[in-house]
């Protein structure tokens, strides 16, 4: 019994967006009556199993790992779906991870040719006992990001009531003092504008409190979150830079501009900011909470890409742009799906469409240098051998620029096919004229 092939197993199944037959095959190997408690250790070792319980995380991983455990372990049955009760009180998205959990695995159970009996009479027993008392409503699935995204936590000024009275009895306060710190009291305004809705009045205020102290780190956190209520996202994050620059410190302003980030589809940008919110503060749990779920989108999005991939080196192409259809859904600024995509349409002979998307990948990255190879090459075949040449040229000076002699010189001798074939057609057509 290979305890890491089970774990890999587990994984697999729990934080892949579509399961793999080979990961129940291997669950199916190692069930009996026998084994109970190896599973049970299996399960008792997994720290996500503990945190998904007490810290009541829902995220589509958890749900999965928690439905997993109840199937091979019956036992855990009603902690499961207390647990799971009351994550849908939480969020409605609960419900849809495990139904598309157990939709998927009851796909590969009922195909003709899967070995899973013992899984399947695993899954007989948890859908009997769950539905004689269990309360999960049955829901049609929706896109899996908006359902992760669902569960992101958003930046505290959404606590608007508190704010609002703790920013009114400072008032009090402040106005009950001779020497008033007028920076202070802008900051104060702010906050009760902002716990009344009157944003305007609120990003006034600290803007005036600025201008007497542009050093003032709480104004600007402030302000960001006004910006970010009103789904001013660039704006927000500019002001949570101007915080953190002044407050290297700022967990908080870390955690709230990647949340901004990741309303923009920023997620690289979003784990950096969490990590970092993190390391200032190692029991900042929204950070904690908000890391999990961007890179469960970064998985989704990175398992559809890598999938394209294979399927584009297998030569199954139209399923590769399937894939990154898909990837891109999740992800639309990353240059490298639209490149490959390219590539699919390229070698389907779609070169027009291909170009589309070298482009898209190009204005991306100016520098993508594969993207503007790859369109000199479909240029030439669709015989445009000006647009081909530039393509090639523009290819050519950046790999000079990045010191790849070898593909620089690729490039120069492609342009010269180019030309020649270009000069070809001209003294062609001329010669057809003059005969006419």
């Amino acid at each position: 019994m290979d305890e890491q092939e089970i774990i890999r197993a587990i994984k697999g199944l729990t934080r892949r967006v579509k399961i793999k037959l080979e990961h129940l095959q291997i669950i199916e190997d190692n069930l009996g009556e026998d084994k109970e408690e190896f599973w049970q250790k299996i399960f008792a070792n997994n720290n996500n199993v503990k945190l998904a319980l007490t810290e009541k995380i829902y995220t589509s991983e958890m749900v999965r790992l928690l439905t997993l455990r109840t199937v091979i372990l019956p036992e855990t049955r009603s902690e499961m779906l207390l647990w799971l009760n009351e994550g849908k009180k939480q969020s409605k998205d609960t419900v849809k991870y495990f139904e598309s959990f157990k939709e998927q695995m009851n796909y590969f159970l009922n195909t003709n040719d899967s070995n899973l009996a013992k899984f399947k009479n695993k899954i007989r027993i948890f859908e009997d006992k769950k539905n004689n008392n269990s309360t999960i409503p049955v829901s049609n699935n929706q896109e899996l990001i908006t359902q992760i995204q669902t569960n992101i936590v958003k930046p505290k000024n959404n606590n608007k009531s508190y704010l609002f009275f703790f920013g009114v009895l400072l008032y009090i306060f402040i106005i009950t003092i001779e020497s008033l710190n007028i920076p202070f009291k802008n900051y104060v305004m702010g906050i009760i504008y902002s716990g009344l809705g009157e944003y305007n009045n609120a990003i006034q205020e600290y803007n005036q409190g600025l201008e007497i102290n542009p050093n003032y780190a709480e104004i600007y956190y402030q302000r960001g979150n006004v910006y970010f209520d009103e789904e001013n996202y660039e704006k927000a994050i500019e002001d949570y830079s101007k915080a953190i620059e002044i407050n290297p410190k700022y967990s908080k302003a870390y955690n709230n501009r990647g949340v901004a980030f990741n309303n923009l589809k920023e997620y690289e940008k979003a784990v950096e900011d969490y990590k970092q919110a993190l390391v200032i503060n190692p029991q900042y749990y929204d950070a904690y909470k908000n890391l999990k779920i961007v890179q469960e989108i970064l998985d989704t999005y990175n398992s559809y890409y890598q999938e394209g991939n294979n399927y584009l080196e297998s030569g199954k192409f139209q399923e590769a742009i399937k894939s990154y259809n898909q990837a891109l859904e999740i992800i639309s600024s990353d240059p490298n799906s639209y490149n490959q995509r390219g590539n699919a349409y390229y070698y389907i002979e779609n070169y027009e469409q291909a170009i589309n998307d070298y482009n898209q990948a190009i204005e991306l990255d100016h520098e993508y240098v594969s993207a503007y190879f790859n369109k000199g090459n479909a240029y030439s075949n669709l015989e445009n051998y000006q647009q081909a040449i530039e393509s090639y040229q523009q290819a050519a000076d950046l790999y000079n620029q990045k010191g790849q002699i070898n593909e620089y010189e690729n490039c120069l001798k492609l342009i010269a096919v180019a030309q020649y074939r270009q000069i070809e057609i001209f003294n062609y057509n001329k010669f057809n004229k003059e005969q006419w």
